[in-house]
């Protein structure tokens, strides 16, 4: 009956991902407030089911990072590359050296770089504010154990594609469900 009335019907399997549709919120981000809404979503469905709400700082210190990295694959990165797996990509080369204060990792020379091409770039701004925080090495381990769950190919699956055109579903009737 939808599908007769013109509606494209979407589904995300979370059961059995091979049946499932892909979607790139990466797809819809239009504006640095989509970015803040992108990682407000994210952080908030991300949670783990024992959190009490952890420590405000870290919160902030997380909040931050992904700012910075999402804003920095939203206008620096090709559409093919504008997704989570390469978030968990930069968080992973995101590494430190507790021996080593100076040591700068390829995901610090890659802000550089944009920094002294472009000094108040979005993503060069929330990574300053990051870089600011005190335990620099201590926050960016908590963040790489708290995103190794999205390491999994499932959750890869789904959210490394989009099935469609990026603006298909703003031009047509959908009905978005999930399993």
């Amino acid at each position: 009956m939808l599908l007769r009335n013109g509606y494209k019907i979407i589904t995300i399997n979370t059961i059995d991902f091979s049946k499932s549709m892909h979607y790139n919120p990466f797809a819809y981000i239009k504006s640095e407030k989509d970015i803040m809404k992108l990682v407000t979503i994210f952080m908030a469905n991300t949670k783990s089911e024992n959190s009490s709400g952890g420590d405000q700082f870290w919160e902030n210190a997380e909040r931050l990072l992904y700012m910075a990295y999402i804003g920095y694959i939203y206008y620096e990165c090709i559409e093919e590359e504008q997704n989570f797996g390469t978030l968990v990509d930069m968080i992973n080369a995101s590494e430190t050296r507790e021996d080593d204060e100076e040591f700068k990792n390829a995901i610090d020379l890659i802000f550089q770089d944009l920094e002294e091409m472009e000094p108040e770039h979005f993503a060069v701004l929330q990574y300053k504010k990051f870089k600011l925080a005190a335990g620099v090495a201590e926050c960016r381990w908590y963040l790489v154990s708290a995103f190794i769950k999205y390491r999994l190919p499932p959750i890869f699956y789904i959210l490394a594609l989009i099935n469609a055109e990026r603006n298909c579903y703003e031009e047509t009737a959908t009905l978005h469900g999930t399993l």
